[in-house]
């Protein structure tokens, strides 16, 4: 009689499936990408706003026929 080594395959656990590794693979690519069309959208915006500002002409910064926003005097 010939050891077969039958026996012991069927008795050994099957590997579970392999699955798909690539956002496991490319996370960090990924969170890199998102984080710098964040900081470009970021950028984007701002510019927008100043241009807008720049555009409208400037604006008082108080009220008119208000006097200087000052500092109180300290009174001794």
């Amino acid at each position: 009689t010939v050891a077969s080594s039958e026996p012991q395959r069927s008795r050994q656990k099957s590997l579970p499936a392999a699955g798909n590794d690539f956002w496991r693979d490319r996370w960090g690519s990924l969170l890199a990408t998102v984080g710098l069309l964040l900081l470009a959208a970021l950028f984007v915006a701002v510019g927008v706003v100043q241009r807008r500002r720049q555009l409208r002409g400037a604006a008082p910064a108080q009220r008119a026929g208000a006097e200087a926003a000052g500092r109180t005097g300290e009174k001794a």
